[in-house]
């Protein structure tokens, strides 16, 4: 852990994206099991209590800036793509929200969106949700494949993060009010 804090500290976009993407938990809400950094981020943006989001207010910023870079300065080979253009979201969701998702449909994300590059890793975190007593699901973010190589066809509310947290993440980090559409 030293080694990694004394790689990043004198680069602020290296520390917010270390602290993003830590699997250390915390206790830190109300009536929560400890959860990492990230997903109590993400309650307190969607709860939107201004006494706690004052404070969060400069990580937040941080993170962000993690998301949403210029595109006209990457070649096609600067940012990593999904080798198959998805991305995979393992989560939990209960059975009373599962009609919201018709095809179609547009909807903002009102926090952080972290996806996983593999199924896998995504497949992992719809089992925490599963052994928490949550109904699994796995979402699936389909990218233009076009992103690929025309960096003005690559969402510009998206970065690739890896390689800097405790453990070894590969992710599309979306940022918070991003849109999707359901497609199935």
């Amino acid at each position: 852990v030293s080694q990694q804090a004394d790689a990043v500290r004198d680069d602020p976009e290296k520390v917010v994206q270390m602290l993003w993407t830590s699997n250390h938990t915390l206790s830190a809400l109300p009536n929560r099991e400890d959860k990492e950094l990230s997903f109590i981020i993400n309650a307190v943006l969607r709860g939107d209590d201004p006494e706690l989001l004052g404070p969060l207010c400069v990580l937040v910023r941080g993170i962000n800036r993690l998301c949403v870079v210029p595109r006209s300065d990457l070649g096609p080979t600067k940012l990593p793509f999904p080798p198959d253009g998805q991305c995979y979201r393992g989560a939990g969701l209960p059975e009373l929200h599962r009609g919201f998702y018709i095809p179609g449909l547009k909807y903002r994300v009102p926090g952080f969106l972290a996806t996983s590059f593999t199924k896998a890793k995504a497949l992992e975190f719809a089992g925490r949700a599963f052994a928490a007593g949550h109904p699994p699901v796995l979402y699936v973010v389909a990218l233009d494949p076009e992103g690929r190589t025309v960096p003005a066809k690559l969402c510009k509310q998206v970065n690739y993060l890896s390689g800097l947290s405790l453990a070894p993440v590969e992710q599309f980090l979306f940022a918070p009010y991003s849109v999707f559409t359901v497609e199935s």
